[in-house]
């Protein structure tokens, strides 16, 4: 077989691998801004208004319609847009990856990183765009087809390249991988896994092209890894995670954390990262992720994205050994590139949507994500334009920290908004053209580094030269190996110059090195074939054994196939009898066209009736209203009539205590009016000489023992409340030492005399003004004690009256125990009888000291 190598390829400036990569100080390097497409998808119906207009290849134009908010607050004219490029409604899915998706593919293949986002409101064609379908694959299939058909030839060993759950990878020898295949490798596929890769390569197929494919280094061995996360209300979650299956308890998803690498670059821990080997391979994983990516139905799509999805490429690239067979066991020597696609859940209005619950929580979050990628990118802008120093909020949201390093110059950022022309959704669509033109005056810097220092010491054409020496492969002319250098030219008459003897001895030199090198790499691959024979002969045993064990098998299946024979035969009769019941089938299908026409006809009376029954039960509905409210007003009569019989039983009681108390007054008044009408012959005192009364057992103090200070010092104690009489006669205390509302047993010890100030309303409504006076002693318990000697009192009455306002004092001696006072004095002394009765004792729980009884 003649095949033609592969042209070298030029000498490129690349982006450094992952691996080795440092976060350094930005030096002045050149910029890009962040390249922003639009694509505007066709109209659902032809009978919708269209506000989006296609002007050019790079712009569009918006156009307010009638309902729009925009309108109604003035805003009639419309705005134009200016893109990178615009893809009008009749552009294919083909057409956009070209423009679009090429370019980030070729970067990928040159060793750089690249973002592509997809941005819109909510049935904008993002999900269309980036994933497409069964028919019209979008930019990720296609990118996906032209890395495989790239890198066809010079493709790794499946686990040469492993991932260190770090955000890198390991290399292993072929013995190694080949091993670790064969452990991993599934003993037997199942028939619905055939099933599954035959309809992956049905749907793959018609991708296939020679034609598009990207010219790549030959002497390098290349590994695709993919991935697949979902962004869930700020949480992450693995698309393509094994979850132990549990039928009763299923286990639910666990999110991810955000980490970062030892270059400082953020990467989710635990993402599970799978080799494929080919583009159908990698279409599974896509449509096995899309599956478990959660979607619902809202008013403005069937099946809305609620979360952000991203789907990475990682292509891991590492130059081969000197003999051009394996690859280079160096962990610096390998490259790591990069292309996340980014399909973001679009925005959308809750008063548009009415979603509410689950749906509202994932609405907000979806915005709030947005909001802070909005304001990162417009904190970059002001940093850019005003030399600002600004902090950017990327770790306010896990989908602008996951690719902060983009926008700090880690590769190449592009953006695709899509839009829905409906006139319905203008007012969203020109918040999403605000922010595309601010993503527009964003620039990135652009990633400059070499990838020579790879393959440093490493001569090109090392696997065609490999291949050619196997005879592999049949190329124009000799083929010299890497390590045959040529000797250099010379002349026989110069062969004694020292000049022609130094450089042969060099290139001998070189030729010697070169020769121990290819000893040592021939015993190295000696023991690696040793190795690989042994787990060949393990792996013949296996299957020998297995050979054994199917031929065992097949006698077993002879019979199951007469016996499938013998079933045939019966289903063969079935198939028949099928046939006449599809025919009999018929004859019911036209049965139930004319039963359905029937259905048609119920149906429309049931809607009438059913009209009829809601007509009914609005107004049954307001009648009970009616009725419920006339109970209520019912019931406030009825509590207000209750208050207001209350309210009369309580001053009929009131009036009736109070005709008590009339009743009370009118017997006292009788009985001051018989003491005037008959006054006392003396007054009346207390004669120790009369036999029939015997002494009260007071403590009283002698006056002859009195100290000088307290002789005549008074208490006077003037209740809370009293008012002024408004008489001209007003009490006269000389030494008085204080007053007091409620005295205490500090105000007794510090006087001798005691004053009681006492006002009540008599018959006539006039106040009365009490003031009983008493002597204060000492008590055995250490207290204090009032003995009350007299009382005054001061009335005053109306000029109708005969009788003047004079002060009546009245004498109290507490050795008379008889009834020989009159009934005036005795009444009074009885109304404060509980206020003034008891002494007051400082010590508690000691008994009074003098008490007054009262004699009826």
């Amino acid at each position: 077989m003649k095949q033609t190598p592969r042209p070298t390829p030029k000498t490129r400036t690349q982006k450094t691998p992952i691996a080795t990569r440092r976060n350094h100080a930005r030096t002045e390097r050149e910029q890009d801004p962040v390249q922003v497409f639009c694509r505007v998808r066709p109209l659902c119906s032809e009978e919708l208004e269209s506000c989006v207009e296609v002007i050019s290849d790079s712009v569009v134009q918006l156009v307010p319609p009638i309902n729009s908010v925009a309108f109604k607050s003035g805003h009639k004219n419309g705005t134009q847009h200016v893109f990178k490029h615009v893809f009008g409604p009749t552009s294919s899915q083909e057409e956009i990856f070209h423009k679009l998706g090429m370019p980030l593919v070729v970067d990928m293949l040159q060793g750089k990183n690249g973002l592509l986002f997809s941005y819109g409101i909510t049935n904008g064609g993002k999900t269309f765009t980036v994933s497409g379908d069964h028919d019209n694959p979008g930019i990720l299939p296609r990118a996906l087809d032209v890395i495989f058909n790239s890198i066809e030839g010079v493709q790794a060993k499946k686990y040469v390249f492993k991932p260190d759950r770090v955000n890198g990878f390991d290399v292993q020898s072929e013995v190694d991988a080949h091993a670790e295949e064969e452990f991993n490798r599934p003993k037997q596929l199942t028939a619905k896994a055939r099933m599954h890769q035959a309809e992956f390569g049905d749907v793959i197929r018609p991708l296939m092209s020679e034609d598009c494919r990207e010219v790549i280094d030959d002497d390098s061995c290349y590994s695709v890894f993919v991935s697949y996360i979902e962004i869930y209300n700020n949480y992450i979650y693995d698309l393509l995670e094994e979850l132990p299956v549990d039928p009763i308890k299923p286990k639910p998803p666990q999110s991810k954390g955000l980490r970062e690498d030892s270059s400082h670059n953020m990467y989710v821990s635990g993402v599970t990262e799978v080799e494929v080997q080919s583009t159908a391979e990698a279409y599974e994983q896509l449509l096995k992720g899309q599956q478990r990516r959660r979607v619902a139905q809202t008013l403005l799509n069937t099946e809305s994205s609620r979360s952000h999805s991203v789907f990475t490429i990682r292509l891991v690239q590492s130059p081969i050994d000197s003999a051009g067979d394996q690859v280079l066991q160096d962990k610096t020597k390998m490259t790591i590139s990069q292309l996340s696609l980014v399909d973001l859940a679009g925005s959308e209005r809750t008063s548009r949507t009415n979603n509410d619950g689950e749906r509202l929580r994932e609405a907000g979050n979806i915005n709030t994500s947005l909001m802070v990628l909005r304001t990162c990118l417009e904190t970059l802008r002001e940093n850019q334009q005003h030399n600002g120093n600004k902090i950017v909020p990327y770790r306010d949201s896990k989908l602008t920290l996951l690719f902060k390093r983009y926008f700090d110059g880690e590769g190449k950022v592009s953006m695709v908004v899509c839009l829905n022309p409906r006139g319905s959704d203008y007012d969203e669509t020109i918040h999403v053209m605000r922010f595309a033109e601010l993503t527009q005056e964003v620039v990135i810097d652009r990633a400059t580094v070499d990838m020579a220092e790879h393959k440093e010491g490493l001569v090109p054409g090392r696997r065609l030269a490999n291949l050619a020496s196997k005879g592999v492969v049949e190329v124009d002319g000799p083929v010299v190996h890497p390590y045959k250098l040529a000797l250099p030219p010379f002349n026989i008459e110069e062969f004694l110059s020292l000049d022609a003897i130094g450089g042969l001895r060099a290139v001998l030199e070189r030729r010697s090195k070169q020769r121990q090198m290819l000893l040592a790499e021939q015993h190295q691959k000696m023991a690696q074939l040793q190795q690989l024979m042994e787990l060949q002969e393990q792996l013949n045993n296996e299957l020998k054994s297995q050979v054994n064990k199917l031929s065992n098998d097949l006698t077993g299946r002879d019979t199951e196939v007469s016996r499938l024979r013998d079933e045939l035969g019966r289903q063969t009769k079935l198939n028949r009898q099928l046939e006449e019941q599809r025919s009999q089938l018929v004859q019911v299908k036209k049965q139930n066209s004319k039963l359905q026409e029937e259905f048609d006809r119920i149906i429309k009376k049931n809607k009438q009736l059913e009209k009829t029954t809601q007509l009914y039960e609005h107004n049954q509905k307001e009648m009970k209203y009616e009725l419920s409210h006339g109970k209520q007003k019912m019931a406030t009569i009825q509590g207000f009539v209750s208050q207001e019989r209350d309210k009369y039983e309580k001053m009929t009681k009131q009036l009736a205590k109070k005709n008590k108390q009339l009743y009370a007054c009118d017997e006292k008044l009788r009985k001051v009016q018989a003491m005037v009408d008959n006054p006392p012959a003396s007054p009346c005192k207390s004669t120790t000489n009369d036999p029939s009364r015997q002494p009260l057992n007071i403590p009283v103090r002698s006056s002859t023992h009195r100290k000088r200070s307290f002789s005549e010092n008074w208490l006077d104690h003037r209740p809370v409340g009293s008012v002024d009489s408004g008489t001209v006669l007003q009490p006269l205390i000389k030494r008085k030492k204080r007053t007091v509302a409620a005295p205490k047993s500090k105000d007794l010890g510090s006087a001798a005399r005691y004053c009681l100030t006492h006002q009540q309303q008599d018959t006539d409504g006039e106040i009365e003004t009490q003031l009983y006076k008493g002597n204060v002693f000492r008590t055995a318990g250490g207290g204090s004690s009032v003995q009350f000697t007299a009382v005054e009192t001061l009335k005053q009455h109306t000029p109708t009256n005969t009788v003047v306002a004079t002060p009546t004092p009245v004498t109290m001696d507490t050795d008379e125990s008889s009834g020989s006072c009159d009934s005036v004095e005795t009444s009074c002394w009885t109304d404060v009888e509980t206020r003034c009765a008891v002494a007051i004792e400082n010590q508690p729980g000691a008994s009074p000291a003098l008490t007054h009884t009262v004699v009826k």
